[in-house]
């Protein structure tokens, strides 16, 4: 991907088009820390946790910047992320919510992402999605102090109460 404007603005490529949204709110990011903390705090040795903004290209025609990502530490060697994280997250706002359910989602599926969260602070609501062959599905939805033990991408405790 060329070179991003500094214009405030979020900048991804997606299939080749670009895809600006606003930068994120101050609560967007406090969730997508909370969210890495949690992470970070639970995950084995040979594995990182990051936070965007992190240039992951998915291939020649697609860059995006995931809000947290689970991957191998040794794909920590380059400008960017080349091979597929383990875990994807987005935090939804109202700029990107629509985008996060269906482009990105069908990105991530097609990219081979094993597990894929969507975190909508303000209910607080997590969806839980995995792979199941070729297609990424709803494993559970978890509102409020709702809490459930993860087995992907590694085992963790979660409750969408203790993230937003």
């Amino acid at each position: 991907m060329a070179e991003r404007p500094d214009d405030g603005r979020h900048h991804e490529l997606i299939d080749g088009t670009e895809i600006v949204t606003p930068t994120p709110a101050p609560g967007h990011q406090s969730a997508a820390f909370a969210l890495a903390r949690l992470l970070d705090d639970a995950k084995p040795p040979g594995l990182a946790v990051l936070m965007a903004p992190v240039d992951w290209r998915v291939d020649g025609t697609t860059v995006v910047q995931p809000d947290v990502l689970v991957v191998d530490e040794a794909d920590l060697d380059g400008k960017f992320l080349a091979r597929t994280p383990h875990l994807v997250v987005e935090v939804t706002s109202p700029s990107t919510a629509m985008a996060d359910r269906t482009i990105k989602w069908a990105l991530y599926e097609r990219a081979g992402v094993p597990a894929y969260w969507l975190f909508e602070p303000e209910v607080p609501r997590l969806m839980v999605l995995e792979r199941d062959g070729a297609h990424l599905v709803e494993l559970m939805t978890l509102t409020g102090d709702e809490q459930a033990e993860l087995a992907a991408p590694f085992a963790l405790t979660v409750s969408p109460a203790k993230l937003g």
